[in-house]
């Protein structure tokens, strides 16, 4: 089993799988949700799963939430009985543009800036010619890659 906590200044539902784990959306914080940290202006759910989730396994993570002002900030932690409290890596998680059934808000999904490309290699074909090799990267940033840039110096 694995308690997920989210840390964010709003209302919240998340869904693990297809478990409505935390559904926050609508009340006001300081009725509903503990201060993360001493001094923290954000505010902490916490629910642990009823199943337990599979190694390897990807599992469907649904997260709608509403900011209270304009300084806006979400972050999802989780912690097992062999792993401690700790960020969700970005790594880990896949993007869906897809619409939450019933929910009044659309998604707007906004990309990010992927990480390097992996297996980078490089060898001399020609007296005038190089030939650059690459895997995709780990984290594409939500969109696809369609071009990179490669930059060289003379």
């Amino acid at each position: 089993l694995y308690t997920f906590t989210i840390r964010l200044n709003g209302g919240v539902r998340i869904w693990i799988g297809n478990e409505l784990l935390i559904d926050k959306l609508e009340n006001e914080n300081d009725e509903i949700a503990d201060l993360c940290f001493h001094d923290d202006p954000f505010y902490c759910f916490n629910a642990t799963t009823s199943d337990a989730l599979m190694a390897n396994q990807l599992v469907p993570i649904m997260i709608e939430y509403t900011k209270s002002n304009a300084d806006s900030l979400i972050q999802l932690l989780r912690q097992s009985i062999l792993q401690p409290l700790a960020n969700i890596d970005s790594h880990q998680l896949f993007r869906d543009t897809g619409h939450i059934a019933d929910s009044p808000y659309k998604v707007l999904p906004k990309s990010t800036e992927p990480t390097i490309p992996q297996d980078c290699s490089l060898s001399i074909s020609a007296w005038n010619a190089l030939d650059i090799s690459w895997s995709n990267p780990m984290d594409d940033g939500g969109d696809d890659v369609a071009k990179f840039l490669i930059e060289s110096c003379v």
